[in-house]
């Protein structure tokens, strides 16, 4: 009887290998190309809102994304996998070190808008005075001023407007990767 069905070992091979590591490359490419079309939404979102062009530019710049997949921690504990999509998500500290360090050689105050704190633009802040002064500037409790949330309730509509095609593109992603491990050869 198992030699009228050709090819079974090759199934079989196929499914023990999906099962084990191949699962978990198939679902780190599905979830991948949801992040991709959650990011490209939160970007047609932060050009939606009514911030300043200087403030969406740079909001723009810094979404990211970082997939972080699970395993068993130094301490023994098993981790989740974890996608992120956001403001400041991905990026590594030297860069954002390295822009601030290139905008203070420009001659400018501040560090410009960044990844370190582009959240001031997302939620907002009070009034904000300083807490310590200099000697030569301005005096601790010199108000700073205050910053609006512009783009309050972007990461909201993206993931509104954004969320069905995301899945969708996971789906089409990982159907794509299976039927090309049906096609290849053993």
């Amino acid at each position: 009887m198992s030699e009228a069905v050709q090819g079974l070992a090759d199934i079989q091979e196929k499914l023990a290998h999906l099962a084990g590591k191949g699962a978990s490359k198939l679902l780190r490419s599905g979830v991948g190309a949801g992040m991709t079309v959650l990011a490209q939404s939160l970007r047609a979102a932060v050009n939606n809102t009514a911030a300043p062009s200087d403030v969406k530019r740079a909001a723009r710049k810094w979404i990211g994304k970082r997939y972080a997949k699970g395993g068993t921690s130094r301490t023994g504990k098993t981790t989740r996998a974890a996608a992120k999509v956001g403001f400041a998500v991905g990026f590594k500290k030297a860069a954002l070190h390295a822009q601030a360090a290139k905008h203070a050689a420009s001659g400018e105050k501040g560090v410009g808008l960044s990844a370190a704190n582009i959240h001031w633009f997302v939620l907002g802040t009070k009034k904000r005075t300083l807490k310590r002064g200099s000697a030569k500037g301005p005096k601790a409790g010199h108000p700073t001023g205050s910053i609006a949330a512009f783009l309050f309730g972007s990461v909201k509509m993206a993931t509104e407007l954004g969320g069905p095609q995301a899945l969708e593109a996971a789906r089409q992603k990982i159907s794509e990767l299976l039927a090309k491990e049906a096609q290849t050869k053993g």
